[in-house]
């Protein structure tokens, strides 16, 4: 008997836990987030940083959170442009996939990151049979509030 047997549910975070940090995949997403929303806000991209660091300083959590309680961007549009990502710096991992299958239990998904980004991670990373697209809580089904 597994010392695991008796967990009914596994909850894992998305972006720098199912695949490594050291892809360099959340530096890209970061880069192309900011440069959506220096274009949406019309700032300078310098200014990006500083401006996400004041919106999770006042409102806690993730900047999503900020920006969506500040109604400071389209958010709908900002999805689109900000998660326009190249992910062929990931790939399927199959002793991943391989362990994931292993574990008993629901397995479900708790991340900052919308639905859609959710999605393409998961499938590039070849984990779309793992996770079922209702087992997703994303920022989107928590009204833009982090986790």
């Amino acid at each position: 008997m597994s010392k695991f047997s008796h967990v009914t549910a596994w909850l894992f975070d998305l972006d720098d836990t199912l695949y490594a940090p050291e892809t360099g995949f959340s530096k890209h997403m970061s880069k192309v987030q900011h440069q959506a929303l220096a274009g949406q806000l019309n700032i300078d991209m310098k200014q990006v940083k500083p401006y996400l660091l004041a919106l999770v300083e006042k409102h806690g959590g993730a900047p999503f959170t900020g920006l969506f309680k500040e109604n400071a961007i389209d958010m709908d549009l900002f999805i689109e442009e900000g998660f326009k990502l190249d992910h062929g710096m990931l790939s399927e991992c199959a002793e991943t996939v391989s362990s994931l299958n292993k574990l008993h239990g629901g397995k479900f998904i708790f991340t900052n990151s919308p639905k859609v980004h959710a999605e393409n991670v998961l499938k590039t990373l070849g984990l779309s049979e793992v996770f079922y697209i209702q087992s997703i809580f994303d920022v989107t089904r928590l009204d833009y509030d982090s986790k």
